[in-house]
């Protein structure tokens, strides 16, 4: 009886711990729902509901995607609404550049490059 009592403890304890998560200042969780985007999370520590209902995808800051449509951006596999004050295409690179608790803030990315004199390294910027 007392063994089943430990396991029981150990188990909830494992439990716990594999659903708490923890945020970067520079990051987000984009929060899904039954498949459905829900907004964005973070940063700090955040408990991640049990189940298969939930999914949380982690988005840095200056991470880049691709427009889908005037609505969603595709970062790190995942539709994500997003705004922006730049004119953007469906097809076109973005850069997240800042977070909404509803959506991310993009920006279209410049194909400038800065190369450095010492080592001749090209740095996109």
């Amino acid at each position: 009886m007392s063994s089943f009592i430990i396991f029981l403890l150990v188990f909830f304890a494992l439990l716990t711990f594999s659903s708490i998560k923890v945020v970067g200042e520079n990051q987000r969780f984009a929060t899904f729902s039954l498949g459905r985007f829900t907004g964005i999370k973070g940063p700090g520590l955040l408990i991640k509901p049990l189940g298969p209902t939930s999914h949380y995808v982690r988005i840095a800051l200056r991470a880049q995607g691709v427009v889908q449509s005037g609505e969603f951006v595709l970062l790190s596999g995942h539709a994500v609404p997003y705004t922006t004050t730049e004119t953007v295409h469906p097809g076109s690179v973005v850069r997240v550049v800042g977070f909404t608790p509803s959506a991310v803030q993009v920006m279209p990315t410049s194909d400038h490059v800065v190369v450095c004199e010492k080592c001749g390294y090209e740095n996109h910027v």
